[in-house]
């Protein structure tokens, strides 16, 4: 069974990505997007530091380890619901392993 061909511009870029994912596989994808996140906290850190330097703010940045494992997790999450909606979407589906409500 083939999967149906894009019927939009956006589902032929989406199409497009998928391929690509799927060629660098999970651990990688699921792997950036937990660095993308820890890269923008610890921007916001920083610039939140400045702001604090500068003397605009009167609480200080703090660095904690709790917020770096939250954003590990919540990367490793959103990493895979991703993953998992992109497969969904366009893998070709086994009519035999389709559940049904009988």
């Amino acid at each position: 069974m083939q999967p149906e061909l894009p019927k939009s511009e956006k589902q032929r870029k989406q199409q497009e990505r998928w391929k690509t994912m799927k060629e660098q596989g999970p651990v990688f994808y699921v792997t950036r997007t937990i660095i993308i996140l820890l890269c923008a906290y610890e921007f916001g850190w920083l610039a939140w530091g400045y702001i604090y330097k500068r003397g605009w703010s009167h609480t200080p940045a703090t660095f904690s380890l709790r917020d770096i494992i939250v954003d590990v997790v919540a990367g490793l999450g959103v990493g895979l619901w991703e993953w998992s909606e992109m497969r969904r979407k366009f893998e070709p589906r086994d009519p035999t392993k389709v559940p049904t409500m009988v």
